[in-house]
């Protein structure tokens, strides 16, 4: 399991098993869809993506926590593998 999938389960540890489960499959995505990038973005244009991603699905401002852990782990993945 890629170590960004373990850090959403543990940012979704009060979840059931079968929740997390579910999300942890939903996560076969490609990261920069989900920033709204193009996948040669550069650093610069991905960390914007990212605050406003931050901004607008805030579980604070009525987003799901998953949503939220969603924008995380596709930050995440873009740090860790760009261009992937």
């Amino acid at each position: 399991m890629p170590s960004w999938a373990a850090a959403l389960a543990i940012l979704m540890q009060g979840n059931s098993p079968e929740a997390i489960q579910i999300l942890l499959e939903e996560v076969q995505f490609s990261w920069h869809e989900t920033l709204g990038v193009p996948p040669n973005a550069d650093a610069g244009t991905v960390r914007s993506a990212m605050a406003r991603l931050a901004r607008a699905y805030h579980p604070t401002r009525g987003a799901t926590q998953a949503q939220m852990a969603r924008i995380n782990a596709a930050y995440a993945h873009a740090q860790t593998e760009p261009g992937t």
